[in-house]
C-alpha cells in the first residue's frame, strides 16, 4: 500500500508531464495576454512599468509559461505579476524570476503546476485562491517579501521542496492541502496550517512560531 508521501510525490510526477517541450511563442512585452492554448516562453528580462497592472494573464487552458531563465520585474505598486483566470486549468508555469510585485503568481484554476522559480521582494509569492484545485507548487526560492511565502486556499494542493525566506508567514493554508519538505527561514510564523492540513519533512530555523495547526505525518518535522 502507497504511503502518503509516495502518494504525493506520484501526483507532482503526473503533473510535471504537463511541461512538454513544444515549439514556443515568444513574450516580447509585457503587459501580456494568453487568449490561446500552448507554450510560452521568454528571451530576455521583462520590466512591467505603470500601477495596477497584470504582467502575464492566462485565460484559457492548457498553457505552458516557461521564463527560460530571465526575469520579470516592476518597480510600481501594486502590480501583479502572473495571473491565471478561474476558466484556465492545466497551466505551467516554471524556470525563472519574478521580482518587486504585489503578488508574484495568482492561480485561479485547478490541474496547475509551479515550479524552479526564484521570488524575490514581493508582498507575496504565491497565492492560490479557493478555486485553485489539484496541484503543485514546487522546487520555488521565495525571499524578501512582508505577506505570506505561499498561500494556497483551495484544496488538494501540494507545496513541497520549497525554500521560504524572510516573509511574516512561510506558507499558509485554509484546509485540505499538505506541505511536503520544505525549508521555511527567518519568518513569524513557518507554517500555518488548519485542522486538516497535512505536513511531513518540513524544516524551520528562526521562526518565532515554527508550526500551527495540521496534521503532522511521521515525526520528522523541525
Amino acid at each position: 500500500m502507497k504511503t502518503y508521501l509516495t502518494k504525493i510525490l506520484a501526483l507532482a510526477s503526473m503533473l510535471s508531464a504537463f511541461a512538454v517541450t513544444a515549439d514556443a511563442t515568444t513574450i516580447e512585452s509585457v503587459p501580456f495576454t494568453i487568449t490561446t492554448s500552448g507554450t510560452y516562453k521568454l528571451d530576455g528580462d521583462l520590466v512591467l512599468a505603470g500601477t495596477n497592472q497584470t504582467a502575464i494573464t492566462v485565460n484559457v487552458s492548457n498553457v505552458v509559461i516557461d521564463l527560460n531563465g530571465f526575469t520579470i520585474t516592476t518597480s510600481q505598486y501594486p502590480n501583479y505579476g502572473i495571473v491565471t483566470s478561474s476558466t484556465a486549468t492545466n497551466v505551467t508555469i516554471q524556470n525563472g524570476a519574478v521580482s518587486g510585485f504585489f503578488n508574484s503568481i495568482s492561480l485561479a484554476a485547478g490541474q496547475a503546476l509551479v515550479q524552479n522559480l526564484r521570488l524575490i521582494n514581493d508582498e507575496e509569492g504565491i497565492q492560490a485562491v479557493s478555486s485553485c484545485t489539484s496541484s503543485v507548487i514546487q522546487n520555488c526560492f521565495i525571499a524578501g517579501g512582508s505577506g505570506i511565502g505561499v498561500s494556497v486556499q483551495g484544496s488538494s494542493i501540494v507545496v513541497k521542496n520549497n525554500q521560504i525566506l524572510s516573509e511574516f508567514e512561510g506558507g499558509f493554508s485554509g484546509g485540505n492541502n499538505s506541505f511536503v519538505a520544505n525549508y521555511v527561514g527567518n519568518c513569524s510564523y513557518g507554517l500555518y496550517m488548519t485542522g486538516s492540513d497535512k505536513y511531513q519533512a518540513n524544516v524551520t530555523n528562526e521562526c518565532t512560531t515554527p508550526f500551527t495547526g495540521g496534521i503532522a505525518v511521521g515525526d520528522a518535522n523541525n
